[in-house]
Protein backbone atom coordinates (compact mmCIF):
# COMPACT_ATOMS: atom_id res chain seq x y z
CA UNK A 1 0.00 0.00 0.00
CA UNK A 2 2.88 2.34 0.82
CA UNK A 3 4.40 1.84 -2.65
CA UNK A 4 1.15 2.75 -4.44
CA UNK A 5 0.85 5.94 -2.39
CA UNK A 6 4.43 6.95 -3.22
CA UNK A 7 3.84 6.33 -6.94
CA UNK A 8 0.63 8.37 -6.86
CA UNK A 9 2.31 11.28 -5.09
CA UNK A 10 5.27 11.19 -7.49
CA UNK A 11 2.90 11.17 -10.49
CA UNK A 12 1.00 14.15 -9.07
CA UNK A 13 4.26 16.05 -8.51
CA UNK A 14 5.37 15.36 -12.10
CA UNK A 15 2.02 16.58 -13.47
CA UNK A 16 2.13 19.74 -11.34
CA UNK A 17 5.70 20.54 -12.41
CA UNK A 18 4.79 19.95 -16.07
CA UNK A 19 1.75 22.22 -15.69
CA UNK A 20 3.84 24.96 -14.07
CA UNK A 21 6.42 24.70 -16.85
CA UNK A 22 3.71 24.97 -19.50
CA UNK A 23 2.12 27.96 -17.71
CA UNK A 24 5.51 29.70 -17.40
CA UNK A 25 6.28 29.07 -21.07
CA UNK A 26 2.92 30.36 -22.30
CA UNK A 27 3.04 33.54 -20.18
CA UNK A 28 6.64 34.51 -20.93
CA UNK A 29 7.01 33.44 -24.57
CA UNK A 30 6.05 36.03 -27.14
CA UNK A 31 4.45 33.70 -29.66
CA UNK A 32 3.24 35.52 -32.75
CA UNK A 33 1.36 34.11 -35.69
CA UNK A 34 2.66 34.80 -39.16
CA UNK A 35 0.22 35.77 -41.88
CA UNK A 36 2.61 34.67 -44.62
CA UNK A 37 4.86 36.41 -47.11
CA UNK A 38 4.94 37.10 -50.81
CA UNK A 39 7.26 35.36 -53.24
CA UNK A 40 7.59 36.21 -56.92
CA UNK A 41 8.87 33.98 -59.70
CA UNK A 42 9.65 34.56 -63.38
CA UNK A 43 8.70 32.11 -66.12
CA UNK A 44 9.00 32.02 -69.87
CA UNK A 45 5.51 30.55 -70.16
CA UNK A 46 2.73 30.32 -67.56
CA UNK A 47 0.19 28.56 -69.75
CA UNK A 48 -3.31 28.75 -68.24
CA UNK A 49 -2.20 29.87 -64.79
CA UNK A 50 -4.79 32.19 -63.24
CA UNK A 51 -4.84 34.41 -60.16
CA UNK A 52 -6.19 32.30 -57.30
CA UNK A 53 -4.58 29.06 -58.52
CA UNK A 54 -2.97 26.88 -55.86
CA UNK A 55 0.81 26.86 -55.43
CA UNK A 56 1.87 23.29 -54.66
CA UNK A 57 5.08 21.69 -53.45
CA UNK A 58 5.15 17.90 -53.84
CA UNK A 59 1.37 17.96 -54.28
CA UNK A 60 0.69 19.89 -51.08
CA UNK A 61 -0.97 23.31 -51.38
CA UNK A 62 1.31 25.89 -49.75
CA UNK A 63 -0.21 29.11 -51.10
CA UNK A 64 -2.02 30.70 -53.99
CA UNK A 65 -1.23 32.94 -56.96
CA UNK A 66 -2.11 36.54 -56.13
CA UNK A 67 -1.30 38.23 -59.43
CA UNK A 68 0.45 37.70 -62.73
CA UNK A 69 2.08 40.24 -65.02
CA UNK A 70 4.65 40.64 -67.80
CA UNK A 71 8.07 42.17 -67.15
CA UNK A 72 8.35 44.99 -69.74
CA UNK A 73 12.13 44.56 -70.10
CA UNK A 74 12.52 40.79 -70.37
CA UNK A 75 8.97 39.84 -71.39
CA UNK A 76 8.96 37.09 -68.80
CA UNK A 77 5.81 36.23 -66.88
CA UNK A 78 6.03 37.39 -63.26
CA UNK A 79 3.84 35.39 -60.88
Amino acid sequence: MQRNLAETVMGAVVLIVAGLFLYFFMTTAQIQTVQGYSVSARFGNIGGLQAGSDVRISGIAVGSVLDRSIDPETYEAVV
